[in-house]
């Protein structure tokens, strides 16, 4: 029996304001799997991501999740449904502590999901360390260790992870790709990664997506970034 993906996308149109970004993206993923979105700077990759969290309404096209349409649905619903998302700048509240950004978790997955703490604080003891601490003070790697955990705290089957690695040392980058790729094995969790930085996405997808002018124009291996051609065809300036 051939699975179901767990997230596809449509013909997926959107725009802002009267200036149209999406132009027909299509794309899916299966549950578990860590698929990249990959291309230059202002080819819709945000948008898209937007789009599937619902803070973008479609203009046309579809997204399925799980079977269920959801195209229509909120953005508050999409996270009760059990998708997780960590928007570029990581969208934390900076004058709450970070127990407290935890627990804004908490909505993923609705009431009656786990709520998995202590896996949040297993692959990142620093937040178990400086739970009282306010969020705004901390360093960019905490801080976006801090947005993935309050993603995971509601137990999503898929999250949606805008560049995470923007404004973080190596070292903490390359902690979090074997974190999120650990994750993803043990819960079985869905990731759609929107990225520039190669290592990263060589480190964490199992294959990617190239998008360009609102559009998904094909797939490619992560071997394939091995070759400094296909990546200046694709992620160059």
């Amino acid at each position: 029996m051939v699975q179901k993906p767990i997230l596809e996308a449509h013909e997926l149109c959107a725009q802002y304001g009267e200036t149209p970004i999406l132009q027909g993206a299509d794309f899916s993923l299966q549950a578990g799997e860590i698929v990249s979105i990959i291309g230059r700077n202002g080819v819709g990759k945000t948008t898209l991501m937007k789009c599937l969290i619902g803070l973008l309404r479609a203009t046309s096209g579809s997204i399925v999740f799980r079977g269920v349409d959801i195209t229509r649905t909120s953005a508050n619903d999409r996270a009760k449904m059990g998708i997780g998302y960590i928007p570029q700048g990581r969208g934390l509240f900076p004058r709450l502590t970070v127990s407290e950004n935890l627990m804004v978790g908490e909505l993923i997955g609705g009431k009656n999901g786990a709520k998995l703490y202590d896996l949040v604080y297993n692959f990142f003891p620093v937040l178990a360390e400086r739970k009282s601490q306010v969020a705004g003070t901390m360093s960019g790697g905490q801080q976006q260790m801090l947005a993935i955990g309050r993603a995971l705290v509601g137990s999503p089957n898929l999250i949606l992870l805008d560049e995470p690695s923007e404004g973080i040392q190596p070292s903490i980058v390359q902690e979090i790709a074997a974190n999120m790729r650990e994750v993803s094995k043990q819960l079985g969790i869905a990731i759609v990664l929107v990225e520039q930085n190669i290592n990263m996405i060589r480190l964490l997808a199992q294959r990617c997506y190239v998008m360009n002018k609102g559009r998904i124009i094909k797939e490619i291996t992560v071997a394939e970034l091995e070759d400094p051609e296909v990546v200046r065809r694709h992620l160059s300036v």
